[in-house]
This record gives C-alpha cells, structure tokens and sequence, in this order.
C-alpha cells in the first residue's frame, strides 16, 4: 500500500481555484488509479489561506470531504496566524473528530516565518494537545522543532542546505514532496543518509506533481524493500498511532 502524506484537494468554489483537475473526484480518482491506497490532505483554499473565511470554509470541506471518501482521503486541519481563536477551535474540532493532523502549512504567504511569536502560540496549543503539524521547509522549521520537542513536526520537501540540522530534531519527519524534494537525482539519497527510512514518508504535493515520478524515485533510490515499505506507507501509519489520531482507513 501506498500512501501519500501531502496532497492538495481542488477547491472548485474558491476563486482563486487553478487546478488541473476540475473536482475533487477527479482527483482522487486519478490517484487511485496510481494505486495510492490512501492521501493526507487539505484543500488548496486552505493551504493558501488568506481569510477567516478561507480557514472556515477549507476545514469545514476537509471535513466533509473525509466523509464523502471515507478510508481514502485524510484530512489535515488548517490554521493561521492571523485567525488564532478561529483556529483554535477548529484544532479543537479535528480533534474531537480524532484527527490530530494539521497542515500543510506554509509561512511565505502571509510573510510570517515559523518561528515568529503568532505562529508559535499556534505551535504551544498544537504541542499542548498532541496535534502533529506539517510545515512547508524552512530554516524556521528547525526552531519549532527545537522550542517544541515533543511535538511531531513534518518537514515538507528535501532542502539539501537543512536536512542534517533538521535531522538532529528527533521528533523532525521528512516527507519527499515537490519540485524541491525526491525529483531531484540524489535528494532521496541523500535524505536517506540524514534520517535514515524510518523518519521518511512518501509525499508528492498532488494535485501539482505527477505521482508516479515520486514512485519511481523511491523505487530507484530505496532497494530494500522492507525500507522502501516503511516510507511508502508503514511510517506514516505508526506516526498517526503515534499521535493517537484516527487511524488510516
């Protein structure tokens, strides 16, 4: 089983929606016959989130969206800087619903790094009640992992530069997503040399990258196949467990 730990589901309704593929069916009908059996998600309103509004309708279609393709599609809380009561409750809704997943997030939209007092109160609250965040790559990043060492934090997309001072952080995961990531000849060797399989996960930023490419790169990069099972789903499975989120499926 594959599954991939960092998609982006179509927001048709949205205006800012610029996707490939016109619905969300679509999209998950286009993975599944990439034989991913199961994708980590929020929605492109909600990774690219600019209002209350954005962070309201993104978590409230994520939600239904679980619903609607139960045992496929995961969902990832949103939160902002900019909104935390709005996001406060909302962690605390995902949570009561099980799930103890947030993000992907990502710092250079609104221009506020990781590390800047507005994202850490967000980041106290996560590590507070056991929510795992997953944050767009950058050197902020390691400082998060570093204030808070007993939460989870996913690093998105390989950064050369970062990967063996991120690789110190034990509770730092790296997913090997986007253009910055397991595309790149090398990367997954290289990440692999840094944190080893079992802080891997198989990721691709879907609906923005080809699936199959990501597929083919650790197939190619990873020989053994009990390495190769962990990153492709085993790893992301036991950090949900982890973190007592609902499970997969």
């Amino acid at each position: 089983m594959i599954i991939d730990a960092h998609t982006h589901m179509p927001s048709p309704g949205w205006p800012g929606h610029n996707d490939f593929f016109p619905t969300v069916g679509s999209a998950v009908e286009y993975l599944k016959n990439k034989e991913i059996g199961a994708a980590l998600f929020n929605t492109w309103q909600g990774v690219f989130a600019e209002t209350a509004d954005d962070v309201n309708r993104a978590n409230t279609e994520a939600l239904q969206l679980y619903d609607t393709y139960q045992g496929f599609l995961y969902p990832g809380a949103v939160i902002h800087p900019s909104f935390p009561e709005i996001s406060k409750q909302w962690l605390d809704r995902f949570r009561d619903h099980g799930f103890m997943w947030v993000g992907e997030l990502i710092q250079y939209k609104c221009n506020i790094e990781f590390n800047e007092p507005s994202w850490l109160s967000l980041f106290e609250y996560c590590a507070k009640h056991g929510h795992a965040v997953q944050l767009h790559g950058s050197k902020s990043l390691n400082d998060v992992a570093a204030r808070f060492p007993d939460m989870q934090v996913v690093c998105s997309h390989i950064n050369l530069d970062l990967l063996n001072e991120l690789a110190n952080n034990r509770n730092v995961w790296l997913d090997v997503s986007g253009s910055v990531g397991g595309l790149y000849l090398g990367a997954i060797e290289a990440a692999l040399k840094s944190f080893g399989e079992k802080r891997m996960l198989f990721g691709t930023d879907f609906t923005g990258y080809e699936p199959d490419v990501f597929i083919a790169r650790i197939n190619l990069a990873i020989k053994d196949m009990n390495a190769r099972e962990a990153v492709f789903s085993r790893n992301i499975t036991g950090l949900l467990a982890k973190i007592g989120s609902r499970p997969i499926g």
